[in-house]
């Protein structure tokens, strides 16, 4: 163990003056022992070092200190490894996802890149299914997706379910709705429509609210599009399937988990409806992602920068609460911020989005090509 102890130069004027008082002066020798005495560490595993704060040109004394501290470091991991040979520097996955967003230097780029993406289901029946608790985000990231791919904000999905004016928190999304996905054309700058489909669903609440049945038929195609479920809560399985649309079929479900929610602990009827339905998912081999939405809600940097939102403390935190309680990896799990407020899109929350749908894009259409494959035999 290395101890890094800073800003000796405030216990002495005299080190502010010449570091070399570093190791001259009482009160910073007797620093150093209280350091090592706190840490359960020897005085020589400590390593006082004065930071650059004003000055205007290098000092060797100065370096001298940092450079000794960060050889020890090093001699630190190195003697460990050796002594260890089995033990691992692990990478962070988590973090390095960063480095992989989609990217583009300017509006066209963007426009070829979505292109890219998106034209190969111009002529699919491409379905995707969002679930999760109630007001977790599951409109806003509909329209959040036809913001980052059109580069205006979109309030279709949300319009059509307007915020409840209440003190209880109830689904404002009544039916199951599929808003068609546009995106820009590359060549001509004009909207064209895919064949992809995204669908809303109630949110599960504490009490009432959708059920893991009426999920479970909306998977298998057996759910009209616009069927009011909000007004359907005590319906049974079979009376769901009278409304049966043969072909709509969901080929990959994201489920949408808010982080401020996420982080303040959920309830446990909503944690057992999400492990059931999980479960549904896993039997019928449909594929599905998790979108931890408003993450600026629990990270003041977040709120004026996406940047480094795979290094923010408190998203990783909310990350390891839906692996450790619903069985998600975390590969599957991606940090967003919808569009809700903004008047304009911007490229990092775009990045996030974009980064997200692509992935949903690939999940469903592998196993869409599987399922034909599988009918063909």
């Amino acid at each position: 163990m290395v101890v890094i102890a800073t800003k000796f130069d405030k216990l002495c004027p005299k080190i502010s003056e010449n570091v070399d008082h570093l190791f001259k002066s009482p009160r910073a020798k007797q620093a150093v022992a209280n350091i090592a005495s706190f840490h359960g560490v020897n005085s020589n595993q400590v390593f006082p070092v004065v930071n650059y704060i004003d000055e205007e040109e290098r000092l060797h004394t100065k370096d001298q200190l940092a450079l000794t501290a960060l050889y020890w470091i090093y001699k630190s991991i190195e003697g460990y490894l050796t002594h260890h040979p089995d033990r691992k520097i692990i990478p962070d996955n988590w973090k390095a996802r960063e480095d992989v967003l989609p990217d583009w230097t300017d509006d066209a780029e963007k426009r070829n890149l979505v292109s890219e993406k998106l034209t190969p289901f111009d002529d699919m029946n491409l379905r995707i299914l969002l679930v999760g608790p109630v007001d977790s985000g599951k409109s806003s990231f509909i329209d959040s997706v036809h913001s980052a791919l059109c580069g205006k904000i979109a309030w279709d999905a949300s319009i059509m379910n307007p915020r409840a004016m209440t003190d209880h928190i109830l689904s404002t999304t009544e039916k199951f709705k599929l808003y068609p996905v546009d995106y820009v054309d590359r060549d001509t700058g004009a909207k064209r429509r895919s064949g992809i489909r995204l669908g809303d669903t109630p949110g599960f609440q504490e009490q009432d609210g959708i059920k893991e049945d009426h999920i479970n038929s909306i998977i298998s195609g057996n759910v009209a599009d616009g069927y009011k479920i909000i007004n359907a809560i005590q319906d049974t399985q079979e009376d769901i399937q009278r409304d049966q649309s043969p072909g709509d079929k969901m080929h990959c479900v994201c489920f949408v988990f808010d982080c401020e929610k996420v982080q303040k602990g959920l309830p446990e009827n909503i944690k057992r409806s999400m492990i059931k339905l999980r479960t549904i998912i896993f039997e019928k081999a449909c594929p599905h992602i998790v979108l931890l939405t408003k993450c600026d809600k629990v990270s003041n940097s977040l709120k004026t920068s996406r940047r480094r939102i795979f290094e923010d403390g408190n998203v990783r935190e909310c990350k390891e609460r839906l692996k450790a309680e619903f069985g998600f990896r975390q590969q599957q799990i991606y940090p967003i911020v919808n569009y809700d407020d903004q008047n304009d899109v911007d490229k990092q929350t775009d990045r996030l989005i974009l980064a997200a749908f692509f992935e949903i894009l690939d999940l469903g259409k592998t196993h869409m090509e599987s399922a034909e494959g599988q009918e063909k035999e």
